[in-house]
């Protein structure tokens, strides 16, 4: 109702200055209505203009005036708010959980003052929107929101002081809802700090109202300097705050290795979990950086490769290729298959055997998660801080696997180093006492109060592993509409670091949005739209692309929008040519398929918590069992899902015997994608592909045309489509229990020589195709170092590809303990029995194209 109210006083306004509308996002609006009332003595000489009309004018601009106020005003109070009623469900929370506590009757007591004194703070800030919006108003409204807050401060001050050991020790006891009490204990003071820098950036915005309300402005400004002395007289026990605690990996001793990153106000700290028979695992320092020195860099991407990709991912460190593409990470994957299907299967009575199997899930989870961890996070000391110091220069390299998680660290680092600075800048001389405290005992005893989590060390609650009922297993299939909002201009969120627009439909900036999938407990980057610019003041539209993401025990997915400045090539250094996050969503996939079910047109819109960035989406999911059946076409002049043998008939159809489409694709990956990072894993946009792959089926030559004007992926893409939608695949229904059971001979002499003699009897043309493109694959594994894709890897994408029987459930394919479950006719056969199955046939297919394509290297398949 507040929100009408403010829009309702301001639309009469906003279109009368409908002319000058343009100047609301050009110079400050200080300096502006200066110029203009100089502009207006000015024409007080040259009687020209009525005092009427001079008036009029003047009124004008104080109507302009007090809108541009309004408008900063309702962005500011609107995140406050929202962040205000936030901590005070956390307040309630912690309330909550020192009921049962008899030795927290004292803090308890403190928390509900502090329960009761914010949420005076939001009435306060309710009433910006209610009352007269006039300048002076305005500031003494906001005084006394602030003065509100500041109440709370000598609560904090003795929160911070207090011995809370003890009531540590009782809730680690009791806590059973995943929250560590250094978590839980920890609201109030990470609160503290933001209040202090909060009501320093809240006394520079009433400064720019320009209002004569000297009483006010001498109140916030005692304010803001109570709020730096706060901030410069607090002892150790403000910056043993943990902001941000987190398993991510890092490099250590030439390989990649699990540890945990601490963020505290005044530095930020490397360890790693320290367990000893008999006594309580405890992390131990790896290394750490004052904040104050801390200097982060986020390498990318090339401007080349962003040419081919349409856009900038936060770099893949390259050292890690050994460790990730050699399959390893493929072959952990297919373990945690089986893993959370044994899970599944097991008596929900016997709790020790499922005890046993989460344990050696999470085990899994966390090797995983290291091997998909590939991007970078520098962090080192400032060359200056490290030569004024005697402590050594110290830069150490965080890995992670999800851009947004890597956000997440880069947005906080950035805001903890402002508002410490902030806290100090009346006294440089603090900082530097600050820093030069900060030794390697001091922050082990730090690390000391933090008790690690049970589950990192000694057992996995099976709960914590996605149950079944939640998880998709399947394809979603995500339609990305359009962006919209201030943020796309003037990122809020965003810091110095990022330069803002100063028109709003500059076509030199363009903006994408990326993708994020987690599977098993991991998130990492999917795939990315197509750049475009903003056509419409505050809007991008991205024309519905559609990207068909493939899900594995999935929960939920991530988008990152990104803005880039398109028009500064020619300077490598320029930070604005760098891809900047403007903003960054997370969605539970589950209530998501809900609420775009449940809108009227089928799109789902989500806002970022300050509303200043709004995404349409639009999201279809489909169950894995219909998600890959190989069913001809009916079309005559159709090429795709129509067989071999019809493809060679049809006039110029073939080139020496080869399906045309296939030479084509693969002379297009030949040519330009032997180096592109990923090739044949990095997915396209699904309509684009669609309609490539329409084009083909209607026109061929049409087809051919499109297909040399899209980038490499695309190409790549297609010819996989083409293998996946023939309706009998290359390796032959037929012959598929034989290349099984060929496959599963141990005698390594035997297996050779069954799966050779298998080869023997595929169709001609079918061996020919065959040999043709497992020369092409084996001539990309040869820039593995480069393009990340090793023989393992190319045959876990095209085993299914290439193998898959027509009809999924199939006799005789497996081994005799299967052999019950895949009999013809079996209508009691569980969705459970058939994914087993199913899983376990993926796993033969990979390792017959991998064996296949060894043979051909080695010259042994002719």
């Amino acid at each position: 109702d507040s929100q009408e109210k403010l829009t309702d006083q301001q639309s009469p306004m906003a279109s009368s200055s409908r002319g000058t509308g343009s100047e609301d996002n050009d110079s400050d609006f200080d300096n502006q209505s200066h110029e203009d009332d100089l502009e207006n003595e000015e024409e007080q000489v040259i009687p020209k203009k009525a005092p009427e009309e001079l008036i009029n004018e003047q009124e004008e601009l104080q109507k302009q005036l007090i809108i541009r106020q309004q408008k900063i005003l309702w962005s500011i109070a609107q995140e406050w708010l929202r962040k205000e009623k936030s901590y005070i469900e956390q307040l309630e929370q912690l309330d909550h959980q020192l009921n049962h506590i008899s030795l927290a009757i004292t803090l308890q007591e403190m928390i509900q003052q502090l329960t009761a004194h914010h949420k005076n703070v939001c009435k306060e800030i309710e009433f910006l929107y209610e009352r007269d919006h006039q300048p002076a108003n305005l500031t003494r409204q906001l005084t006394r929101a602030i003065d509100a807050l500041v109440q709370t401060l000598s609560l904090y001050d003795d929160y911070i002081k207090k011995n809370l050991a003890p009531i540590r020790k009782a809730l680690d006891k009791r806590l059973t809802n995943g929250m560590s009490s250094e978590e839980l204990l920890s609201i109030p003071p990470k609160q503290f700090l933001q209040i202090l820098s909060q009501v320093q950036d809240l006394y520079k915005t009433a400064l720019s109202f320009g209002s004569d309300d000297a009483a006010s402005l001498k109140k916030l400004h005692d304010y803001a300097q109570q709020c730096k002395i706060y901030g410069n007289i607090q002892d150790e026990n403000i910056n043993k705050i943990v902001l941000k605690n987190e398993d991510v990996a890092t490099f250590t001793r030439g390989s990649p290795d699990r540890c945990r990153l601490v963020l505290y106000p005044d530095a930020i700290v490397c360890c790693y979990l320290k367990s000893k028979l008999l006594v309580s695992p405890k992390y131990a320092l790896l290394s750490f950086i004052p904040m104050i020195n801390l200097h982060w860099t986020v390498p990318q991407t090339s401007s080349e490769d962003n040419k081919k990709t349409g856009g900038e991912y936060p770099l893949i460190a390259r050292d890690m290729s050994k460790f990730v593409c050699n399959g390893i990470v493929d072959e952990l994957k297919l373990n945690l298959k089986s893993s959370y299907k044994e899970l599944e299967k097991a008596p929900k009575s016997n709790n020790v055997a499922a005890s046993r199997l989460s344990k050696a899930i999470r085990k899994q989870e966390i090797e995983y998660n290291l091997a998909q961890s590939k991007l970078q996070l520098v962090l080192s000391n400032s060359a200056a801080a490290a030569a004024a110091t005697s402590r050594s220069s110290i830069s150490f390299t965080i890995l992670f696997s999800s851009a947004y998680q890597l956000q997440d660290w880069v947005d906080l680092i950035e805001k903890t180093k402002q508002e410490l600075v902030q806290r100090s800048s009346d006294s440089s001389k603090t900082i530097t006492t600050n820093h030069q405290r900060l030794t390697d005992s001091l922050i082990q005893k730090r690390l000391d109060l933090i008790k690690p989590n049970v589950q990192d060390f000694n057992s996995y609650e099976s709960s914590s592993v996605p149950k079944p009922s939640k998880t998709y297993s399947g394809t979603l299939h995500i339609t990305i509409h359009s962006i919209h909002g201030t943020a796309l201009y003037n990122p809020a969120r965003q810091q110095s670091t990022l330069p803002l627009l100063t028109n709003p439909t500059d076509n030199n900036y363009q903006f994408y949005v990326a993708v994020e999938i987690d599977s098993y407990n991991t998130f990492f980057p999917y795939a990315q739209t197509a750049r475009r610019s903003m056509q419409q003041q505050e809007s991008v539209e991205f024309k519905g692309e559609v990207f068909q993401v493939e899900l594995e025990y999935s929960l939920a997915f991530r988008l990152l929008i990104y803005r880039i400045d398109a028009g500064n090539s020619g300077n490598q250094t320029n930070i604005s040519q760098r891809a900047q996050c403007i903003g960054k969503f997370h969605r539970n996939i589950e209530t998501a398929l809900y609420d775009c079910h449940r809108s009227a047109n089928g799109v789902l819109t989500i806002e970022s918590p300050s509303g200043d960035l709004k995404l349409k989406i639009s999201l279809k999911y489909s169950k894995r069992e219909g998600t890959f059946k190989r069913q001809g076409s009916k079309r005559s002049l159709a090429v795709f899902g129509k067989s071999i043998d019809i493809l060679l008939s049809t006039p110029n159809g073939c080139v020496d015997g080869i399906p045309r489409l296939i030479v084509k694709c693969i002379e297009m990956v030949d040519r330009d994608g032997l180096k592109e990072t990923g090739i044949y894993r990095v997915c396209c946009v699904t309509s684009d592909l669609q309609k490539l792959r329409h084009q083909f089926d209607r026109h061929y030559h049409r087809g051919e045309e499109l297909l040399a004007e899209k980038n490499v992926h695309v190409a790549a893409n297609l010819l996989k489509l083409f293998f996946r939608e023939l309706p009998e695949p290359l390796f032959t229904s037929a012959l598929y229990a034989q290349f099984v059971h060929a496959i599963q001979l141990k005698d390594m002499d035997n297996q050779r020589v069954t799966l050779l003699r298998t080869l023997e009897l595929l169709p001609a043309a079918n061996r020919k195709i065959l040999f043709h493109l497992l020369d092409h694959l084996i001539r990309v594994s040869e820039y593995s170092d480069v393009n990340m894709m090793h023989l393992d890897n190319l045959a876990v994408v095209f085993g299914p590809t290439l193998m898959r029987p027509s009809k999924l459930v199939m006799t005789n394919c497996f081994s005799s303990s299967n052999q019950r479950l895949n009999m013809a006719g079996n209508s009691g056969q569980t969705d459970l029995d058939q994914m087993s199955a199913e899983l376990q046939g993926s796993m033969h297919q990979c390792e017959v194209v991998l064996a296949c394509l060894k043979l051909r290297r080695d010259n042994l398949l002719k």
